[in-house]
């Protein structure tokens, strides 16, 4: 039994931005044995340096025939081939993982020891050099383990050295210009968001004006992962987005808007965006499985993921209760913000509010979380948000910033004009309306039969 399998080691590099990066500063492709997986290895470095994420195996093809039709057919191919075969499970890729790190440090030993400007040290007794190389070597492989200790100067030069265009490349507006604003233009790659919203408040249509809207922006393919609707009721609502004809007339007459539809399509909304409904509660490693076989099999990898939502998953980890939610939903989040980091992602999900969260005339706090707040820790960004009117009795969302990590927290909501009839929310601004009546039963009321009149525009 072969104790390394170098052809799993480099499929797993090219579905694992972060592992990328994280091995090309520790597994020199000189200390593999497949001379072909040498230059293929090279290749997958120099791209992620230059990309921010590693090549697929189909875009290695492409690089290697390029170059040398001839030498592409006789070396390359048949070891990308062998690379193309592999799909391992997430388990199987970590255990690989953690035995390429053992491998690594085994052969880069041997590497130092026989490097003459090593042996010449040895022979000279420089012992203080030795134990300095000695010790970069160690903290070479620290990098493997999330351990990093520099002085200033060698921090300094490490963030020089980093892709700055790689980092500008990976932050990604929503679309939304509020949330655009609070977060200093979008959420960087491996950062978490948040929303909070009661029930049947407006999660599943700004998930997916984020997804829809990112999906315009030809540079990031985009994931909507729903185990909350089907994948008939979610193509519904982007099919309304997309063509602005109302989702009520979509689900009752939907011959009658094709026309409409193929008008206002962008085939490139069609190569960006993935939707995938399921009737499980997945967990992470489901969740990444799914998306390295696709990224197998196609090449379509996604830079953003957008989950509708997060209360119906399960944690990576045994032995949490669903009762327990405030264990539950943290063990969440924390699976998430580590999935947004091993493949160097955009994730935004939602949760809902305890019944607190339904009252509109109370102040919008992370307090109404379901359960506790244990998984606002883990986000980046936590956004509250419901449904209201603004002035002239104009169908509004509420937004609040509760969290903003890394951008600016507004002590104030903002109201912006939504159309739930086409799925649509828009950038305009609004005041929050006053309740038309003291009676809440009255508001209530009227309310109810806005919804109703939406649900049934025919009176059918």
């Amino acid at each position: 039994m072969e104790l390394f399998n170098e052809y799993e080691f480099v499929w797993c590099l090219t579905v694992r931005p972060e592992d990328a990066r994280v091995y090309s500063q520790i597994f020199q492709p000189d200390w593999l044995r497949d001379p072909a997986l040498k230059a293929v290895l090279s290749e997958i470095y120099k791209f992620t340096k230059e990309h921010g994420t590693p090549p697929t195996i189909p875009v290695l093809d492409k690089i290697f025939f390029s170059e040398d039709e001839v030498i592409y057919a006789a070396r390359y191919k048949p070891a990308l081939d062998k690379v193309r075969m592999v799909n391992l499970a997430i388990a199987e890729q970590i255990y690989l993982l953690k035995q390429a790190k053992d491998v690594a440090i085994v052969r880069s030993l041997e590497a130092m020891y026989q490097d003459i400007n090593f042996q010449t040290k040895m022979v000279g007794q420089e012992g203080s050099n030795i134990l300095k190389d000695v010790t970069s070597w160690i903290n070479n492989f620290a990098i493997a383990d999330g351990e990093q200790s520099a002085d200033l100067k060698q921090a300094w030069e490490k963030l020089v050295q980093e892709n700055a265009a790689a980092r500008k490349t990976f932050q990604a507006p929503t679309g939304i210009q509020i949330l655009d604003e609070w977060t200093y233009g979008g959420l960087r790659s491996k950062q978490l968001g948040i929303f909070m919203a009661p029930t049947g408040e407006g999660k599943s249509a700004i998930l997916m004006n984020i997804a829809y809207n990112l999906s315009l922006q030809d540079e990031w393919n985009v994931w909507f992962v729903t185990n909350e609707l089907s994948l008939s009721e979610q193509a519904e609502r982007l099919l309304s987005r997309a063509s602005g004809v109302p989702l009520p007339q979509i689900q009752h007459e939907l011959g009658t808007v094709d026309a409409n539809f193929k008008k206002n399509w962008d085939d490139q909304v069609n190569a960006r965006l993935r939707i995938t409904s399921v009737n499980s509660d997945l967990n992470c490693h489901e969740i990444e499985n799914m998306m390295m076989r696709w990224a197998s099999i196609s090449g379509w990898k996604p830079d953003i993921l957008i989950l509708d939502f997060m209360e119906r998953m399960n944690p990576n980890d045994k032995g949490y209760e669903r009762r327990a939610e405030w264990q539950w939903l943290g063990a969440i989040a924390k699976d998430l913000v580590r999935m947004a980091k091993a493949q160097n992602m955009v994730m935004w999900t939602a949760c809902q509010t305890n019944r607190s969260g339904t009252q509109s005339d109370l102040e919008m706090t992370m307090q109404m979380a379901q359960s506790s707040i244990r998984h606002f820790q883990e986000a980046s960004v936590v956004v509250g948000m419901r449904k209201c009117w603004g002035t002239e009795h104009t169908e509004c969302l509420e937004l609040k910033a509760l969290k903003m990590r890394h951008g600016v927290r507004s002590n104030r909501s903002r109201v912006i004009r939504c159309n739930l009839e086409t799925m649509l929310i828009t950038n305009e601004e609004f005041e929050k309306e006053q309740n038309l009546s003291d009676d809440e039963e009255d508001v209530d009321e009227q309310l109810n039969q806005h919804t109703a009149s939406r649900a049934n525009p025919r009176g059918k």
